[in-house]
């Protein structure tokens, strides 16, 4: 990932996908309203005016535009677990890799039940607390705010630090980080999750697919996205075959792991759909419980 000397670029890019999604999609899969006032100033410009939008996404960038519904499935894929696991329970919550999530902001439904901890490198945290400070938008009381390069520091050291409880379970969050990682990293993060999350913990994450296990007609955009994020000093790293998925996942420690094919999260989140939209199918999602 990108030196923690500086915000996230793909970070806010994700921001602006959600923000996009909300002004164009009817109806939206997912729903954040805060993602305009968190995406930045050059974003916020693109997202804001119809004329840039079509201009950037649907004719320059028109070979890109199928993967902003990454983001937005796998938001409404977490949201739909996390919700589902306060109710049965739940008090923690940690979004690793956080960027500029506004879970916290916007489930003010669970303040008073979930405690929610968002990891991430100290620039982009920075950067996202002045940004919500800019927009008016106050700093949840059940919001902890930790820095954390996972290359480098022992997540659950510092995690307790910050008030977590590895005696209670928890469920975790890591999208949109997995493929910028080194195989290794992302392997020793899930078995500390497996060795140290109370039973009853889960995980849920993303992942990218090899190049060769991406249906062929996608594979122009996979190629396309890695050039794009390699510019920006962000590229792709680790990409997993989901054949393989499972078996690696439970090799770090887990005894449940669901792993939907296309077709599943196809009928899942646009069965009903008239607007054409798809899930981009070089990126696949996984939950995995301890």
């Amino acid at each position: 990932m990108e030196s923690s000397e500086k915000p996230s670029k793909t970070a806010a890019l994700v921001a602006a996908a959600r923000a996009y999604h909300l002004k164009r999609a009817r109806p939206p899969i997912f729903v954040d309203q805060f993602a305009i006032a968190l995406c930045g100033k050059l974003c916020y410009t693109v997202v804001s005016s119809r004329l840039l939008t079509w201009f950037l996404v649907d004719i320059q960038h028109r070979t890109l535009k199928a993967l902003i519904m990454a983001p937005i499935v796998r938001a409404r894929f977490c949201e739909d677990s996390v919700e589902q696991s306060a109710a049965e329970g739940i008090q923690q919550y940690v979004i690793i890799g956080a960027g500029y999530e506004s879970f916290a902001m916007r489930r003010t439904d669970l303040a008073n039940s979930l405690t929610v901890f968002e990891l991430d490198q100290p620039a982009t945290q920075q950067e996202k607390r002045l940004r919500m400070k800019a927009s008016g938008i106050p700093e949840p009381e059940n919001l902890r705010f930790i820095s954390l390069d996972l290359n480098k520091e022992d997540m659950f050291d510092v995690l307790v630090q910050n008030g977590f409880d590895t005696a209670k379970p928890a469920i975790f969050s890591w999208f949109g980080v997995t493929y910028y990682l080194p195989l290794n990293t992302v392997k020793e993060t899930l078995l500390k999750v497996a060795e140290n999350a109370a039973p009853g913990s889960e995980i849920l994450f993303d992942y990218l697919t090899q190049l060769s296990c991406t249906p062929e007609i996608w594979q122009k955009n996979q190629r396309k996205l890695a050039d794009c994020v390699a510019d920006i000093g962000e590229p792709l790293i680790t990409g997993f075959d989901p054949d393989q998925i499972e078996p690696f996942v439970r090799e770090c420690g887990f005894t449940e792991v669901e792993n939907p094919k296309i077709r599943e999260i196809e009928k899942r989140y646009f069965s009903e759909r008239t607007d054409r939209l798809v899930f981009p199918p070089m990126f696949r999602l996984c939950r995995a419980c301890v």
